[in-house]
């Protein structure tokens, strides 16, 4: 039996508005709104606002994928000292090796 063609899958554009972002995502033009607030998304990396403060922001898709897939940039990117994480995840093998560097100092 001869395969089916498969239809070529449209790429989103490398930069997209806000609506067109939140019919790409599950996330509505709202829950965007509140990430930007959270500090979730950063500007200069996640969007552009050409018009400066009052304009409208520009999304950059690859960064907005490199967020969702959670790649080893956007990790780094949320890490602080301690290997603590915005979140509240702790990075164990660095927590312990700071403490233990802690118990080794002399009193």
């Amino acid at each position: 039996m001869k395969p089916r063609p498969v239809a070529p899958v449209a790429m989103p554009r490398p930069y997209l508005s806000t609506r067109q972002l939140a019919e790409l995502t599950p996330w509505s033009p709202a829950a965007i709104e509140a990430k930007v607030r959270r500090g979730e998304f950063k500007l200069g990396v996640h969007y552009f606002q050409p018009g400066g403060r009052d304009g409208e922001r520009v999304w950059k898709w690859n960064a907005i994928v490199t967020l969702i897939e959670g790649s080893e940039g956007g990790r780094a990117e949320e890490e602080g000292q301690n290997g603590r994480s915005r979140r509240g995840a702790i990075d164990v093998e660095t927590a312990t090796a700071g403490l233990q560097g802690l118990l080794d100092q002399p009193p």
